[in-house]
């Protein structure tokens, strides 16, 4: 399984491109960087490639903010990322 997050720095969209070999139930969650939850979700994902757009609509202010993704077969990932001026 192979978990990337980009690009980085972003401005609107910010996409997590995962490859796994089996279905996978993941949990994403969106830090602040005091560490306060902003947003938290679940999505299926098929085997094989999948992109999943964890920032449009949230109408973050710029900053630093972590990514962590979680399913039953992937160890808790994070990901520094930063969010620039639109």
């Amino acid at each position: 399984t192979s978990v990337s997050v980009y690009p980085n720095p972003f401005t609107d969209n910010l996409m997590l491109g995962l490859t796994t070999e089996k279905e996978e139930n993941l949990t994403i969650k969106l830090y602040n960087s005091s560490g306060a939850l902003i947003h938290a979700f679940k999505r299926f994902s098929p085997p094989g490639f999948n992109e999943i757009d964890i920032a449009t609509g949230l109408k973050l202010p710029p900053g630093i903010y972590f990514v962590e993704v979680q399913s039953d077969n992937i160890i808790a990932r994070q990901f520094k990322v930063v969010k620039q001026k639109d």
